[in-house]
């Protein structure tokens, strides 16, 4: 993600975070400033953080959470990478397999 926006090792300085080492609960901190202020979520995992983001997240305005199915998206890559996928319909299974698990309300 961080290549996407142009930031390949990081998006601070070095010297910056240097106050950060050996505080681990200080770096914990302002990850999670990060993520609930951030416009997109994705969880890379389903840990306690994460469920404390996400409900952060919602009662701020329901800002978009995606919480991916492993599960799916591993047997879609595998059907892909043995070519029973071809690309447009692995994203199209992918954005339907998702579509109830992206953090907005329910209208």
């Amino acid at each position: 993600m961080l290549e996407f926006i142009g930031c390949i090792e990081g998006c601070l300085k070095a010297y910056l975070l240097k106050a950060f080492e050996n505080h681990s609960n200080q770096k914990a901190t302002l990850d999670s400033i990060v993520v609930v202020e951030s416009d997109i979520f994705l969880a890379t995992y389903r840990g306690n953080m994460v469920k404390v983001v996400e409900g952060h997240r919602r009662y701020l305005g329901f800002n978009t959470t995606i919480l991916p199915n492993t599960w799916v998206i591993v047997n879609l890559i595998d059907h892909y990478i043995t070519g029973k996928l071809n690309w447009d319909d692995f994203s199209q299974l992918v954005k339907e397999s998702h579509n109830d698990q992206m953090g907005k309300p329910i209208t």
